[in-house]
């Protein structure tokens, strides 16, 4: 999931005691804009639910994220066992679920049925859930 074009719509829910928080995908705006919640949705048209048990976990992520921030920023102390020699691909992950949409795409196509995009990628999250792509 790539974040910074302000298409991704953070919602945080509590159920049975469990804490999460919800990335769906949306029309974008602003980044950090308060966008009133009208419509409703479900933890199943969300491509992330991150799920917490404990406050911990929370702080640990929030650490982590704060790390993050100030590496991008230049505020971070790095250390040279933390600096890696060659450039991560995000890239190249991107590009396996890409690959794995239009595979996933022809085969469909192979059985004789066209799928629009949105459903598609519903589809392709589905899967991913349950292990299959």
């Amino acid at each position: 999931m790539e974040f910074g074009t302000g298409d991704i719509r953070m919602t945080g829910a509590l159920s049975g005691g469990i804490g999460a928080l919800c990335c769906i995908t949306q029309k974008p705006h602003g980044i950090g804009e308060r966008v009133p919640v009208e419509d409703s949705w479900n933890a199943d048209q969300a491509e992330v639910v991150m799920t917490f048990t404990k406050t911990e976990s929370i702080d640990v992520l929030i650490a982590e994220l704060q790390d993050v921030k100030a590496m991008m920023d230049g505020s971070y102390p790095f250390e040279k066992t933390r600096i890696r020699d060659e450039e991560l691909n995000f890239n190249a992950f991107m590009q396996v679920q890409e690959d794995d949409i239009n595979g996933l795409r022809e085969k469909i196509r192979t059985l004789g049925y066209e799928i629009p995009e949105e459903e598609m990628q519903k589809l392709l999250h589905i899967l991913r859930m349950v292990g299959y792509v």
